[in-house]
């Protein structure tokens, strides 16, 4: 068993906490460390009856600098022999000098490199046990010369002294190598193969057995890597056949934590016998894993350096190239042979140049400041071509912060900076006509107002819709539809003057800015050669159009200063040209129909409705004419507008359908009409359904049925409780997503009805292919039932053949009771109308319920 050792005291003086630490952790677990920030602290602890056996002395402190404290050091006696090292951020060799002068046994400059710092400390505690040692010899030779004249009796009294003192000494130095090896962190061992006692002294914390025989080298394999026994054995067996001095390995041991752990094991052999077979062998033992580790750091740096897809230049402080990684070259073909040696500030050309002198420049003016950064720099590659880099450069500094290194990373960003411009693009233009957009169109509007204002001119703003558009989009097919809008793109550029903008604003609706107008009447002529382009034929698909437009004009300043004015007023204008009949021009007056203004308003207040919640439902029965009992309801929306009170659904209804605020609103409506009315058909009060309207913008989402769902389980209302009312026309608009919305709801549950049927494009015949349940007959064909045997004739084909294809027959508008004794004639199976019930609110619904 080996015993514990004496750690060498080492006292580490520096007034800088961040150096103190480093030097602290550095040292902590070889040595002692006693710490003293400042010359009067340090000449306390050396002045104790337990002086350190090293210092480490920082040259710069206030009060008291370095020198001053190792000259009252020295002063001590029991510090004449202690080694002191300097530690300074300065380089100055004149400081050096005049350190070692002094008696500084090293001197090292900041930052330390600690490895450098922890060999050469390890070094000079050695020299200075030898140092003592000798000193101690020397000392004992001096007295037996001293005494070789004293008596005889006298010189064996000293000599036994000696001898004495000679053993002390010698367990003295014993004990001294003993921490010596300790403090290298070495294992030293002896392994007698005569009889295969092993000895270890320092051992390192290895999960080894205590074995105290090893006969032969095979002993050791179970506590080695098997990966590493084999090299291990060779070098071992080349060394005792004298094929090499001695013999050297690295290999993994478990250690007394049961991890792997590197080790370097060398030995040589110290004994023969007279036939030079090996007897005895000794060597050394030492823990390697943090220099593996370290190994591994530097491996994987080089990897990152050669392996990251930017590309990576490094420089002296002369803007000299040392080194590139291997996307330098991808990006800008440059090889190593081409630019290694060689000026960056000359090999990316004038404007890269620029950039690394501004920013020497700021590192000059702000040594705080060690990285650059920019969005763009202009580089140039090995052909001449110059390209859009992302750099990024950060320096090294010495320890006296003079930079030595400058580093750049670097991406090429050109299809990045393509990407942008085509973003910018896009999102100033029609992608389909190549005209401004609605963003660039709000922009120049703006502007041109300025231009007007400082020149003293008039301006006007146009707005242009096409009549009739979406029926020919309908009929030829979207890919004709696009043809056409970009012929009309092409025709509104040809008709307007240089200094004007034309725009699409969105579907089929343009708009022009029409700049320098000295007068209102210069405006029209353009408008109306507008129309005339626009009325040219054109052929689609084999088919020969022609089209107009409606066109609303303002002007700057007569009707307004500012540009969300002007756009306002066109468009009121334009609004009441299509009311007029369409294909015409109509300029913007405060006299316009109300109905414009009013449309307007409600347009721009329609996101209230929901999020104001401004709107409430009115029930309508549906009842049965065999009966005359409530069956079912349909829910009709109301505006409860803060200012025009209610407003019915065809004043806004369509508006919402244009606007797209159809879809947040259409479910606000089914939300709020299933809470309403799920307590009537709870208590079995109504039997029949909740009828609600969907329009074709609804059916166009293609999350429809999910969100339904969603709102039936929010609110609990029963699927097989709820019909939608489906019109003829929005099925015609995209029939294959409509009839999947509608097998979707049928698969639901949900009934399916069409609404106003026999005003649309469809027949019985058609509708004898979709997944519906009921027919709803138009008001048109029952208002004159009674009158007009031709409506009579047509409702009782329209009930007989549904009947035979199992289809509910509803009538709505039934207003008479003539009306509803036919109906019922026709065996018709309900109706709706103000015969029995208007709309109504839903505490009214409860009263006829009551009633009935």
């Amino acid at each position: 068993m080996v015993q514990a050792v004496h750690r060498h005291k080492i006292l580490v003086v520096d007034d800088e906490t961040i150096n103190l630490k480093m030097m602290l952790n550095a040292l902590k677990d070889d040595y002692t460390t006693l710490v003293a920030t400042n010359g009067i602290k340090a000449l306390k602890i050396v002045s104790s009856k337990n002086p350190p056996d090293l210092i480490l002395l920082d040259i710069s402190m206030p009060e008291m600098d370095g020198y001053e404290v190792f000259e009252k050091i020295k002063e001590y006696k029991q510090c004449e022999n202690i080694p002191i090292i300097f530690v300074t951020a300065s380089s100055s060799e004149q400081e050096q000098i005049k350190g070692l002068e002094l008696g500084a046994v090293d001197y090292f400059t900041k930052p330390i490199c600690l490895p450098i710092l922890r060999a050469k400390i390890k070094s000079h505690l050695e020299m200075k046990q030898h140092r003592d040692f000798m000193t101690l010899l020397l000392n004992k030779q001096y007295l037996e010369m001293e005494n070789r004249n004293s008596s005889h009796e006298k010189d064996r009294l000293e000599q036994q002294n000696r001898i004495q003192r000679y053993i002390e000494e010698v367990q003295e130095n014993q004990e001294r190598l003993q921490l010596s090896l300790w403090g290298s962190g070495d294992e030293l061992w002896d392994w007698n193969l005569t009889n295969g006692e092993f000895r270890r002294k320092n051992p390192l914390p290895l999960k080894l057995e205590d074995i105290p025989i090893f006969s032969h080298i095979d002993a050791f394999q179970p506590l080695i890597h098997t990966e590493d026994f084999v090299d291990l054995k060779k070098s071992f067996f080349d060394h005792l056949k004298n094929e090499a001095e001695y013999f050297e390995a690295t290999f993994r041991s478990k250690s007394d934590r049961d991890e792997w752990v590197w080790l370097l094991l060398r030995g040589k052999v110290v004994n023969r016998d007279p036939n030079n077979q090996p007897i005895r062998i000794s060597g050394t033992l030492k823990n390697i894993s943090r220099l593996k580790q370290a190994e591994q750091d530097l491996l994987l740096a080089a990897k990152s350096f050669e392996n990251i897809f930017d590309a990576v230049w490094v420089c002296d402080h002369n803007w000299k190239i040392l080194k590139i990684n291997t996307a330098f070259t991808t990006i800008t073909e440059f090889t190593a042979e081409d630019v290694l040696g060689k000026s960056l500030l000359t090999l990316m050309g004038e404007p890269y140049k620029e950039v690394l002198h501004m920013f020497a420049g700021q590192l000059l003016s702000n040594t705080k400041n060690d990285t650059y950064s920019r969005e763009e720099v202009w580089g140039v590659d090995k052909q001449g071509n110059y390209f859009p880099q992302e750099l990024n450069i950060s320096v090294l500094r010495d320890q006296t912060n003079v930079v030595t290194h400058f580093i750049g990373a670097f991406t090429d960003i050109t299809y990045r900076k393509n990407a942008e411009d085509k973003l910018r693009y896009l999102a100033n233009y029609d992608s389909l006509t190549g005209l401004p957009n609605r963003t660039l169109f709000m922009e120049r509007i703006q502007h041109a107002i300025d231009v007007a204002h400082r020149n003293k001119h008039q301006m006007a703003v146009v707005f242009l819709d096409l009549d009739n558009f979406k029926s020919i989009n309908d009929t030829l097919g979207h890919a004709s539809g696009d043809i056409l809008l970009k012929e009309i793109g092409k025709r509104l550029s040809s008709s307007i003057r240089d200094c004007d903008t034309a725009a699409r604003l969105g579907a089929d609706e343009f708009a022009l800015i029409l700049e320098q107008v000295n007068h209102t009447s210069e405006i029209l002529p353009i408008a109306e050669r507008i129309l005339s382009y626009i009325a040219k034929p054109l052929n689609l698909a084999g088919s020969q159009v022609s089209l107009s437009a409606s066109i609303g004009i303002t002007a700057y300043p007569d009707d307004s200063n500012n540009y969300k004015d002007l756009l306002r007023h066109a468009d009121i204008a334009m609004y009441h040209a299509k009311s007029l009949g369409r294909n015409n021009i109509q300029f913007y007056t405060k006299e316009m129909d109300h109905r414009s203004l009013f449309r307007l308003e409600l347009e721009q207040q329609l996101h209230n409705l929901v999020t104001n919640d401004q709107f409430l439902i009115n029930y309508q029965p549906k009842v049965t004419l065999s009966t005359g009992k409530i069956d079912g309801l349909e829910a009709l929306v109301r505006w409860n507008h803060p200012k025009h009170g209610l407003i019915p659904p065809d004043m806004f209804i369509s508006l919402a359908e244009e606007t797209g605020h159809i879809v947040r609103l259409g479910e606000a409506i089914l939300r709020k009409a299933c809470k309403e009315s799920k307590e009537w058909w709870d208590t079995k009060q109504i039997t029949g359904r909740l009828a609600l309207n969907l329009s074709a913008v609804q059916i166009a989402q293609e999350n429809l049925p999910l969100r339904v769902a969603s709102i039936l389980e929010e609110t609990g209302f029963k699927a097989e409780n709820l019909e939608f009312e489906i019109t003829e026309s929005s099925m015609m608009e995209n029939q294959r997503l409509a009839e999947k919305q509608m097998l979707a709801f049928q698969n639901m549950g949900i009934h399916l009805s069409i609404d106003d049927f026999g005003t649309g494009y469809s027949s019985l015949s058609r509708v004898k292919d979709l997944s519906v349940n009921t027919i709803k007959i138009d008001r048109s064909f029952i208002k004159d039932i009674n009158h007009s045997a031709k409506d009579k004739g047509i409702v009782a084909s329209i009930i007989s053949l549904a009947h035979h294809l199992n289809l509910k027959v509803i009538a709505e508008g039934v207003e008479t009771l003539e009306q509803k004794a036919i109906l019922t004639e026709l065996h018709c199976d309900e109706m709706q109308g103000y015969v029995f019930s208007r709309p109504i609110a839903n505490m009214a619904i409860n009263e006829l319920l009551e009633k009935q």
